[in-house]
């Protein structure tokens, strides 16, 4: 599958980041299948605005991938952090790995967490981590097989990092 890789447009992309944030937060709610759609929307307002986040702020970065059969197959939003919890230099954070459920397993996450790598590397960092959800097996095992290493778990929580070079 031929693919373009693009830094976002807010106006033309805000609706499919939404979109993937919302099926990411799902995916992060145990039992989620007991919930109506208003309780998990209120739910991921609820979780939006305790934690607001600037993406206007430079530190962040939203790349897409287009195919040639359609636009907008997945996303990865990166963002230079200062140093927190358990963190102790400044790093690349990765809020959101996302690729359209009928595209997964094609190469495409894999492609961005590459991205992801150069990125950091031309923002001057040295470390990547993410946060997933300890049954997001497919997910986790991807981490792994692409280099990080679990470093902390808090209850259905696990922390991965990397270090590059």
């Amino acid at each position: 599958m031929k693919t373009v890789i693009r830094r976002w447009d807010r106006r033309k992309d805000v609706d499919f980041f939404k979109a993937a944030e919302l099926e990411a937060f799902k995916g992060t709610l145990n039992r989620s299948e007991d919930l109506t759609e208003r309780q998990i929307l209120e739910k991921f307002r609820k979780m939006d605005e305790e934690d607001p986040i600037d993406l206007s702020n430079p530190s962040h970065e939203v790349l897409i991938v287009d195919s040639r059969a359609r636009p907008q197959i997945a996303l990865i939003w990166l963002c230079s952090r200062e140093p927190f919890w358990r963190f102790k230099s400044r790093l690349t954070w990765i809020y959101n790995l996302y690729v359209v459920p009928e595209l997964r397993r094609h190469g495409i996450a894999r492609m961005l967490l590459q991205e992801a790598e150069k990125w950091t590397r031309k923002e001057g960092l040295v470390t990547i981590a993410l946060h997933v959800i300890e049954w997001n097996a497919p997910a986790r095992h991807l981490y792994e097989a692409m280099g990080y290493e679990l470093v902390h778990t808090h209850n259905e929580s696990c922390f991965y990092e990397k270090k590059i070079g």
